[in-house]
């Protein structure tokens, strides 16, 4: 689910220099130390980019390079992505948030260890993607998102409630699961 919604917008979504007030937004909420909005911000940022991060200007890019000051991992060549940083975000929450920000980014962080490819997803033989449902990791990330949506209902709600629902969806969806 979670990897079929982002392939649906890289491969429909206009580009557009919408992402550029995201971006000032981002910028205003990271100078505020406002650690919620600012990630908020930089997940808005992910997916307007993606359907047009390749194609952006030298200079856009750059700008974007420098404003999200490591708060984005980015990547054109190759793999085309851009995803909110874990251990960013995470150092952030720990000088500038409460609790409940430091419980999300040290999830979010084990959910998303290396870039934008949830940890209980797996690479295939055929360059394709599946869902180990049976392994260590689904459950466990299934369950620590579960855990941290009852002790915080009110922080990251909506960004908690779809990745839950991308993940419950993904689990019970036996064409998504490795073989």
């Amino acid at each position: 689910m979670i990897i079929a919604a982002l392939l649906f917008a890289a491969t429909t979504a206009v580009p557009s220099d919408g992402w550029k007030a995201t971006l000032d937004d981002y910028k205003t909420n990271l100078a505020a130390h406002h650690v919620e909005q600012t990630f908020l911000d930089a997940a808005k940022l992910e997916q307007e980019l993606l359907p047009m991060l390749d194609k952006l200007s030298p200079e856009d890019y750059a700008l974007l390079q420098d404003t999200t000051a490591g708060g984005m991992q980015l990547s054109r060549k190759g793999v085309i992505f851009a995803h909110p940083d874990p251990d960013f975000f995470l150092k952030m929450a720990q000088e500038h948030g409460g609790r409940a920000d430091v419980n999300f980014f040290e999830t979010f962080q084990k959910s998303f260890p290396n870039g934008p490819m949830p940890s209980w997803v797996k690479l295939t033989a055929n360059g394709g993607a599946c869902v180990d449902a049976q392994g260590n990791e689904y459950p466990s990330r299934l369950r620590d998102w579960q855990i941290y949506q009852a002790r915080f209902p009110g922080n990251y709600r909506e960004y908690v409630t779809m990745l839950l629902r991308g993940m419950e969806a993904d689990g019970s969806d036996p064409s998504r699961q490795c073989k």
